[in-house]
């Protein structure tokens, strides 16, 4: 119930949603361009989160997944066929993402 009430106040607030969601997809950018350099394959995204392939030098997604998790850091890893080469990655703050870009590049 009180997610709905704050739900409804951010959408009374134009302004603030508009805020929130040009942050989030400046974040997104910034970390789909960082990933990109590192060699990553990003599959496009209009949403809050990421959908990444790791550079098939590097290790698979399950094991970053797992590095990750060992460091407090979750992400998403799918275990069906066609997408276990990936991993999904949510926008978080500008803080949060540069943790989390700082953790995977210690793991590469």
């Amino acid at each position: 119930f009180l997610t709905q009430i704050l739900v409804e106040a951010s959408l009374l607030d134009q302004e603030y949603f508009l805020a929130c969601t040009e942050s989030i997809i400046a974040e997104r950018n910034r970390v789909a361009e960082v990933l990109s350099a590192w060699g990553f394959e990003i599959l496009p995204s209009a949403t809050n989160f990421l959908f990444v392939k790791p550079p098939e030098s590097t290790i698979s997604a399950q094991k970053i997944t797992e590095k990750l998790a060992a460091q407090e850091i979750y992400v998403r890893h799918f275990k069906t066929d066609n997408i276990k080469d990936f991993f999904r990655v949510s926008i978080g703050s500008s803080e949060e993402m540069k943790t989390f870009l700082a953790t995977l590049e210690g793991i590469l």
